[in-house]
C-alpha cells in the first residue's frame, strides 16, 4: 500500500521484522530507500528481547492483547519502527490499509514539527 503511495517519488518502501518470542512482541521497521529489498525477519538480540520485555510490561492490556501496542511508532531517519504483538505481524489487507493510513498522518504530522 505504502509503495504505492510512494510510486513516481524515486523511492520505495521495504519491511523486515525483528521479534522477541520471550516478549510476545515483534518490531516492524519500515524503511524508506531508492531501491527495493527483500522482506527479512529474524530473532531479536537478547538485549532486544529484554527491552521488549520492559516495554510489554508497561503497556496496557485490552481485549486479549490484541490492542496493546497500538499505535507505538519510532521515527528514525528514513526508518519507522512498529511494535507489534507477535502474533499479529502479519497484515490483513484491512489491516494494512488501516494502519497505512495511520502511518501516513504521523508521516505528515511529523513533517509539521510534531513529535
Amino acid at each position: 500500500m505504502l509503495n504505492g503511495w510512494a510510486e513516481g517519488s524515486g523511492y520505495t518502501v521495504s519491511a523486515s521484522t525483528t521479534y522477541s518470542r520471550a516478549a510476545g512482541l515483534a518490531v516492524v521497521t519500515l524503511a524508506k530507500s531508492r531501491s527495493p529489498r527483500d522482506y527479512e525477519e529474524k530473532e531479536g538480540s537478547t538485549e532486544l528481547n529484554l527491552a521488549l520485555a520492559r516495554v510489554a510490561k508497561l503497556l496496557p492490556r485490552r481485549a486479549a492483547g490484541v490492542e496493546m501496542v497500538r499505535g507505538l511508532k519510532v521515527f528514525d531517519k528514513q526508518e519507522l519502527h512498529i511494535v507489534k504483538p507477535l502474533m499479529l505481524r502479519f497484515w490483513t489487507q484491512t489491516a494494512a490499509l488501516n494502519d497505512a493510513d495511520e502511518i501516513a498522518a504521523a508521516i505528515l504530522r511529523k513533517g509539521e514539527g510534531e513529535p
